[in-house]
């Protein structure tokens, strides 16, 4: 960037490219980058912004949620959807775009949305939420996605916690996503076992066999033992992904309001919200997908989940036991730290 100069305007054009959304830190550092040019204009001066959305969570995006930006948004379709009509070319030449360019990059060029296409899986509307609530009366079950390598950008190891109710629906108890070695995996396995004390918990096994015979191990200096499903098959990510759309379609996962926990790089964040904001919406173009592909696990053929039968006693509404009390009243969540 320029210095020492100030510009009554200044033209943004293609501060997002398809390099730039490679992964969260290079999408940060653009970001960082834009905010810092913000000096380089004069005091009631002008900016203009040309570009095209390759990422749901691009900084473009960080420009439109916090009012920076006044959207002028047009679209090759006259609302913005692939099969709408066409405004800038022929019917015939905006299909021989999306024919060659692909879902992807067409929802992207053509309608300034990288999840447009009809392979977007899933609707923020369809998200419902519950208060406190500790799994009472609930068939409780533990899902582990894991990841080896502890490094910026690798993929996150995810845990889940998921409690099938009476009332036929699906409740996300307590959840993990983070960076973990193998000890680092076996503690937070082991720690979410003993607080929710789950009839069964599966484990993707895809190169990760040392993982359970670490574990086996550790029960045993431990004395303290379960069971592992091993978890695997060959549905690709993104089909199993898809098994969830009608549950959520149904209305029939519930997440708690907030969940807060703190990451191996000391960030606190809020996982219901990282769930949502960067794996949920962002499916299928999102960078990691790992809590979306763990949450998954609970609709697998292999993983022997019953519902429970009448006769159990359910933690009345808002009834929180003591130790998820939570100090700020005015939200309800639940927060713990990482080992």
């Amino acid at each position: 960037m320029p210095t020492g100069a100030h510009y009554e305007l200044r033209v943004y054009d293609d501060v997002i490219t398809e390099d730039s959304v490679t992964t969260p830190e290079m999408i940060e550092k653009v970001t960082h980058a834009w905010r810092l040019s913000q000096n380089l204009g004069k005091e009631g001066g002008r900016k203009w912004h040309i570009g095209t959305r390759y990422h749901f969570n691009d900084s473009y995006r960080v420009m439109l949620d916090e009012d920076i930006l006044t959207p002028r948004i047009h679209t090759a379709t006259h609302d913005s959807t692939p099969t709408g009509k066409p405004v800038l070319v022929s019917q015939e030449s905006l299909e021989e775009k999306r024919k060659t360019q692909g879902p992807y990059i067409f929802a992207c060029q053509q309608l300034l949305n990288p999840v447009a296409d009809d392979a977007q899986g899933f609707n923020l509307d369809w998200i419902e939420y519950y208060d406190e609530n500790d799994g009472n009366g609930m068939n409780r079950y533990i899902l582990c996605d894991p990841a080896n390598e502890k490094k910026k950008g690798s993929d996150y190891s995810a845990f889940f916690v998921v409690g099938l109710s009476e009332d036929s629906n699906y409740y996300i108890l307590d959840m993990v996503r983070d960076r973990l070695n193998l000890t680092e995996r076996a503690n937070t396995l082991f720690m979410l076992h003993k607080r929710w004390k789950p009839k069964v918990v599966g484990y993707e096994k895809y190169g990760k066999d040392s993982d359970i015979q670490h574990f086996q191990d550790k029960m045993k200096r431990d004395n303290y033992r379960f069971n592992i499903i091993p978890l695997g098959g060959q549905t690709k990510k993104e089909d199993r992904i898809r098994r969830l759309i009608p549950v959520f379609e149904q209305k029939r996962m519930f997440l708690p309001e907030a969940l807060f926990f703190k990451t191996y790089e000391g960030k606190i964040i809020d996982l219901v919200k990282t769930f949502v904001e960067q794996e949920y919406l962002g499916f299928p173009v999102a960078i990691h997908d790992d809590m979306l592909d763990c949450l998954a696990r609970i609709l697998d053929p292999g993983m022997p989940t019953t519902w429970p039968r009448g006769g159990e006693e359910f933690l009345p509404v808002g009834k929180a036991p003591d130790r998820y009390a939570n100090p700020r009243k005015q939200r309800s969540s639940r927060s713990w730290m990482s080992y």
